[in-house]
């Protein structure tokens, strides 16, 4: 039998040294990628404040939340790995998947994910023996990652989702979410070393038939083998619109479809461990499973009916600033404004001089999306305040971002290589 508890106690034993002893490696590489994914969500919020005058999500928040849930996953990650097996020998490096990976991120924030780096590392590893790694063994870390990562886009993919004016592959300005996440992950990978027997008697034991993701055997043979467990760190992230659809249900759906190619993938893995040749389908896999997922589901937003399409009667709302007289009042996602104060609204000017006019609270009349229609009392605010009402957009607005843009590394590029004259 698994000894699950051993196991569970032993992963929770090692976690603390990486985060809290300043003593060690992994504790300036974690918060070092935490300082990232703060980096990260303080670029959204420079956005938010660009388009709304506020953050409408506070990077601090975030980020801490990020903390809290890459903590968790990784406990539940490291758990899966050490149950399946995924073991690296001591020749095994793990530093250029890192580094790769950080690089991509830089380049592109939509590939701060292990599939490319791992596909890659794995494949230069195939053709040219360069960097030694455990083929089966690395992908089905990257498989296991993403399993996680499915829960972690289920639970809160669309909790912090920023209103947009989006471009879509009409042409067409369309109103839709950019949902973005970032996470920093412990975890504990085993590693096969050799020591004293009597440390070696000191270890867990595992049943007959793990681990599932076999090791050389020349290994196994040295008396005082054994299978240590030792941290290291990896940095998530998600990046996915919503426009045909609810954050919500685009974060779900996103999920649905990750965890199905991890576990994809995490099939290969283990048949490349006993059968060379999927070596390579695992590893050509991972990077192109992962990029059709990608491709599928935002090809699907751009190309689709907008969930939030201009109507015959009222403005549509995007959203509600959080704390703000709108969302007080109970202003939501795709609920259409069809009077205010009695008026007749059809544009957001007309919204905007029926406002005008009511220097008291304004009460909307207003159809949800659903096909109720409520009446809605909105406070006003102090002189000067905002109500927070995003409404959204019409003919000849312009998109508040492209979707696509390059990272830090791509936009420094094109500034060096644009003309000063």
């Amino acid at each position: 039998m698994f000894p699950f508890a051993e196991v569970a106690k032993a992963i929770l034993t090692l976690l603390p040294d990486m985060l809290f002893n300043p003593f060690s490696p992994r504790f300036f590489l974690f918060w070092m990628f935490a300082l990232v994914v703060s980096f990260q969500y303080t670029r959204i919020g420079e956005t938010e404040r660009r388009i709304y005058g506020q953050v409408r999500n506070p990077p601090s928040a975030q980020t801490v939340r990020a903390i809290l849930q890459g903590i968790t996953a990784g406990v539940v990650g490291s758990f899966l790995l050490v149950f399946v097996g995924v073991a690296f020998t001591p020749e095994t490096n793990l530093a250029p998947l890192i580094l790769l990976a950080v690089l991509l991120m830089l380049i592109s924030p939509r590939l701060v994910c292990l599939a490319y780096a791992g596909g890659l590392v794995s494949l230069g590893h195939l053709a040219f023996g360069f960097p030694a790694v455990n083929v089966p063994a690395l992908l089905a870390l990257v498989a296991v990652l993403h399993l996680v990562e499915s829960g972690l886009i289920f639970l809160s993919g669309a909790r912090f989702a920023t209103p947009l004016f989006i471009r879509n592959a009409h042409r067409e300005v369309v109103g839709g979410f950019s949902l973005q996440k970032f996470w920093p992950v412990p975890l504990v990978v085993l590693f096969l070393m050799t020591l004293p027997p009597e440390i070696v008697e000191q270890g867990i034991p595992m049943p007959d038939w793990w681990p599932l993701i076999p090791v050389d055997p020349g290994y196994l043979e040295h008396p005082g083998a054994i299978f240590q467990m030792l941290p290291v760190v990896a940095i998530m992230g998600y990046g996915d619109v919503a426009i045909t659809t609810t954050p919500r249900r685009r974060s779900r759906r996103t999920a649905g479809q990750l965890c199905l190619y991890s576990l994809t993938l995490l099939g290969l893995a283990l048949l490349a461990g006993r059968f060379a040749p999927f070596s390579w389908l695992a590893a050509v896999f991972a990077p192109l499973g992962h990029e059709l997922v990608a491709q599928r589901g935002s090809r699907r937003e751009l190309a689709g009916e907008p969930l939030l399409a201009p109507r015959d009667r009222g403005v549509t709302v995007l959203d509600a600033m959080p704390d703000s007289p709108a969302s007080r009042a109970g202003l939501e996602t795709g609920d259409v404004i069809l009077s205010i104060n009695g008026l007749e609204v059809h544009s957001r000017r007309e919204a905007r001089q029926a406002m005008e006019i009511s220097p008291l609270a304004l009460e909307l009349l207003v159809q949800r999306i659903d096909g109720r229609v409520q009446m809605l009392v909105l406070e006003r605010p102090p002189a000067g305040g905002a109500l927070g009402m995003i409404l959204a957009p019409e003919p000849g607005d312009a998109p508040h971002v492209e979707i696509g843009q390059a990272g830090m590394l791509l936009r420094l590029w094109r500034k060096l290589r644009r003309p000063t004259h």
